[in-house]
């Protein structure tokens, strides 16, 4: 076998199996699908690119916010504070302030016997009177912490004295602010490749943890996880949490804002110098002392917010104390910092909530339902963040909440799109030849007999209607075609019309005769259902009757030609569905009743010549099979013509006369309750001369 024809083979392969798993697989299952697909990659990449990382940063801020303070906050909280503010620096300045006033602060602070203090002015090159004594001071206590800042590639640093120089007694500035100016993380190390060292707030906590023998030591060396007492912490990855792609030097973690800022005790200069504070704010405490001032720009924004709502500015030494504090409370607690789940566990809920915001969409058989989904959309990623949040880890479902909110709205616009198309598609298929009424019976009830957008076939129950105008051919001949069209558009909307008043649907034109029927296309399910559907067909020839006469009376004013119409009429089973291809489909019916009705109409045509005078009375034959008889029997004034081998059945045929109750019936037409008695020759269709005559005489 040649290539070609193994390719030809594979090709038809695939073609057949995307065929059946169309088949097989709904349009809306396959445009879930293709939603939560879409949407799921957009949004990864979206994100994997940084598009949602304010966003995260933002919810990240105000679950901050929200979570609850520690419990034993006010207990707990080692930290005190003294800010050297304006009137200090006139006082006591100017600004650098000197060594010796420095050194005065510290040992007026150690008379209170602090646990450690903490030096938050920088002390790089002798300053003012005094700085023997600073260097004194420093060396002999050794529970002070003197504050630099580390050296860059982009920032030059800030040294200590070389007398104050001291590895275990110093510890860097440097704060880590995001793109929007917001501080949430904090470093504990740094490492230029040549020196690895401690931040000032990691200082301060080992300090005052050291009388409880508390270490930072490695718990993990290859993941470099940090055990901190009963803490663990692990460094903070690039693209942790809601970052993605940021600075992750050094040893970061993200810092807990819980506490508010108003929770540490401060002091002034003027209570340590004098005689009026209170020992207990100092005592085995950890005190830090910085300078707040507005010629000092030392202020930096945190995640919490003040009563305006904006986030809240609080000066470095602050700042360093909430780091303190955090570092010394997760050791003693065991309160580790916020954990971060892995890459692939994001991009999991991220497909989850596409998908529940796809198929609970799909659910929602309501506006107030979809309004339910949107609302779940915000509020279930938000109730998760924020549980696991109060547990210790942050969960960035800000991109998975807008990842359920948008395949939600993408799937309103499908299934509107959807059900527009479907109801197009179906009731394009019978033009605006019915009913509001069955158009919207037959949309209700769409699922129960539509497949991919057409109506599946089926056998069901119906009733026939054939219209057809005699001597057509001789009446166009006469008349020039505009004429001619406009005459016969305006037979047809007068037809059409009388049609769908009585709940038909017109199936289709053919030339000059209307295909008709009553009961489709959605199955009927009770026998009252048939018979309505067989008196509606025979009260809409009547119809057609009466509107005929009235047309023939307009036109023959107008000297247009006057017309006359049989109809035939027959009930049965009817094999419904549609044929065509993509470029034309028409719904359509099959089966022996259809042929029936079919002949029902042309039976004898040629011996119905009714006259002028009758064109405008009577315009119609009436003819009925006996299925519909049986359906209307009471109902009409029928006159029984015999029986006749119309297709390969034998068929009693009715003539209708007029409906009981809308007029006195002519005493010499016989009903239903005095029919003949059957033809006794039955033929195929052709009968004697005799049987001819006779049914001339009664206008057949």
């Amino acid at each position: 076998m040649s290539s070609e024809r193994l390719l030809q083979i594979f090709s038809g392969g695939l073609a057949l199996c995307r065929s059946i798993v169309e088949n097989m697989i709904k349009p809306e299952v396959r445009a879930s699908v293709t939603i939560v697909v879409s949407v799921f990659a957009i949004l990864f990449f979206a994100g994997r690119l940084g598009g949602f990382q304010e966003l995260e940063l933002r919810v990240y801020d105000y679950l901050t916010q929200a979570k609850p303070y520690f419990a034993d906050s006010a207990n707990t909280n080692p930290i005190s504070i003294l800010l050297l503010n304006e009137n200090d620096i006139h006082q006591h300045g100017p600004y650098p302030f000197s060594d010796g006033f420095i050194s005065l602060i510290l040992q007026r602070i150690e008379n209170f016997k602090p646990r450690v203090i903490g030096l938050d002015i920088y002390r790089e090159t002798p300053t003012g009177e005094g700085t023997e004594n600073l260097i004194n001071t420093v060396n002999y206590f050794n529970n002070i912490i003197v504050i630099n800042k580390f050296k860059s590639s982009n920032e030059p640093g800030v040294f200590v004295m070389s007398e104050l120089d001291n590895p275990e007694k110093t510890g860097f500035s440097d704060l880590l602010a995001d793109g929007d100016g917001i501080v949430r993380r904090g470093l504990l190390y740094l490492d230029d490749g040549q020196t690895n060292q401690r931040s000032f707030a990691l200082q301060l906590a080992l300090s005052y943890l050291k009388p409880a023998n508390i270490t930072e030591e490695y718990a993990n060396p290859a993941s470099k996880t940090l055990q901190l007492g009963r803490a663990v912490f692990t460094p903070l990855e690039s693209n942790d949490g809601g970052y993605v792609n940021a600075d992750a030097r050094g040893y970061q973690f993200l810092l807990d804002f819980t506490q508010p800022p108003d929770s540490f005790r401060h002091f002034s200069v003027d209570e340590l110098l004098g005689d009026s504070l209170n020992p207990s704010l100092i005592e085995d405490k950890v005190v830090i002392i910085g300078v707040s001032a507005d010629s000092i720009h030392d202020d930096f924004s945190i995640p919490t917010r003040n009563a305006s709502g904006y986030h809240q500015s609080i000066t470095g030494t602050e700042l360093h104390g909430f780091i303190a504090n955090q570092l010394i409370y997760a050791a003693v607690s065991g309160l580790s910092p916020l954990g971060t789940l892995a890459e692939t566990i994001k991009a999991a809920l991220l497909l989850a909530c596409c998908m529940l915001g796809t198929s609970l969409t799909q659910l929602a058989k309501s506006i107030f339902m979809l309004f339910l989904v949107g609302i779940l959309g915000i509020l279930l990623p938000m109730s998760m963040e924020y549980s696991a949040f109060s547990l210790g880890f942050w969960v960035p479902l800000g991109s998975s909440s807008l990842a359920w909110l948008v395949s939600s709205a993408l799937t309103v616009a499908f299934l509107t799109y959807h059900e527009k198309w479907q109801k197009q598609q179906a009731l394009t298929l019978f033009g605006n030849y019915l009913s509001p009424i069955i158009a919207e019976h037959i949309w209700r009830q769409r699922d129960s007999w539509l497949q991919a957008g057409k109506p599946k076939p089926q056998k069901m129950s119906a009733t026939i209607l054939f219209s057809d105008i005699r001597e057509f051919t001789k009446v166009a001949d006469q008349l020039a075609p505009d004429i001619f069209m406009d005459w016969l558009n305006e037979y047809f909307d007068a037809m059409t019309a009388i049609i769908i008043a009585h709940d038909g649907i017109v199936v289709r034109f053919i030339g000059d005769a209307i295909l008709a029927t009553f009961g489709i296309p959605v199955p009927r399910q009770s026998e009252q259902e048939i018979a309505e559907d067989a008196q509606n067909a025979v009260k809409c020839a009547l119809g057609i009757e009466s509107k005929l006469a009235e047309l023939n009376t307009l036109w023959k004013g107008k000297q247009l030609p006057m017309i006359a119409s049989r109809i035939g009429i027959h009930s049965g089973s009817v094999i419904a569905g549609s044929l065509g291809n993509k470029n034309h489909m028409e719904y359509t019916i099959h089966g022996d009743d259809v042929n029936i009705a079919a002949r029902l109409e042309a039976h004898h045509k040629e011996f119905f010549k009714p006259a002028p005078s009758e064109l405008l009375e009577k315009p119609c034959r009436i003819l009925i099979g006996d299925n519909t008889e049986k359906l209307i029997r009471g109902h009409f004034e029928l006159e029984n013509l015999g029986q006749f081998r119309l297709t390969r059945y034998l068929v009693d045929v009715y003539r209708v006369w007029i409906r009981v109750g809308i007029c006195n019936p002519d005493p010499n037409v016989m009903s239903t309750d005095h029919r003949p008695a059957v033809a006794q020759n039955v033929t195929d269709g052709i009968e004697n001369p005799d049987r001819r005559s006779a049914d001339e005489s009664r206008g057949l």
